[in-house]
């Protein structure tokens, strides 16, 4: 059983996940796979490149590990493929986690 990363190191890999303008989703994803560091969430990526691959949606292969990324992000996704600003929302969805994160840093700061 793959053990979720905790939720904080996310936002490195969501920003090299950020697809650039003419980078097909596949060819992002498997740099994605070959740069992370971490063992678990490698092979994780490396699955979601497979299944992407093969014809499934980004959105329900990131659903399908929900215990890893975050309902919102993945509902995000969803509405975004189906609009066709993927692109857009990876963008907007690296700004939200490293928000995220910032507030979870201040809150364990100041409760500290």
């Amino acid at each position: 059983m793959i053990r979720p990363p905790p939720r904080s190191t996310l936002f490195p890999y969501t920003t090299l996940f950020r697809s650039e303008t003419g980078v097909p989703l596949s060819d992002s994803l498997k740099t994605l796979a070959a740069q992370c560091k971490q063992g678990d969430f490698k092979l994780v990526v490396e699955d979601i490149y497979k299944e992407v691959c093969s014809g499934e949606a980004l959105s329900t292969a990131l659903a399908r590990r929900g215990k890893i990324f975050p309902h919102i992000v993945t509902s995000l996704i969803r509405a975004s493929e189906l609009s066709g600003q993927l692109a857009l929302m990876l963008d907007s969805v690296s700004i939200y986690l490293a928000k995220e994160r910032k507030i979870v840093r201040e809150v364990k700061g100041a409760l500290a």
